[in-house]
């Protein structure tokens, strides 16, 4: 992600050949990276806390109110998204 803005921002800079700028496709997967950077610190603190039943209790909540929300609401890291939820492609 930070190799793809560094290249994005050097291109607007005319540091580097036009061959090395970085294609939509990659800013937007480095976009995405970058909205999970949030999820995952709080996903991490949720592990690390030693309470007995609040990783369930939190990765339930989280998954009940993304299914209600109809998934515009991104609670759990992309990583895990795939583990945990199974998507309805519309």
């Amino acid at each position: 992600m930070i190799h793809v803005y560094a290249r994005h921002v050097t291109r607007n800079l005319n540091l580097r050949s036009p061959q090395q700028n970085p294609s939509s496709e990659e800013l937007q997967v480095a976009g995405e990276q970058l909205k999970d950077i949030p999820r995952s610190l709080l996903f991490l603190v949720v592990f690390l806390i030693p309470v007995p039943g609040f990783v369930g209790g939190y990765t339930l909540a989280a998954i009940s109110m993304e299914k209600w929300s109809g998934y515009k609401i991104k609670l759990i890291p992309s990583r895990f998204r795939k583990l945990l939820i199974q998507e309805k492609k519309s």
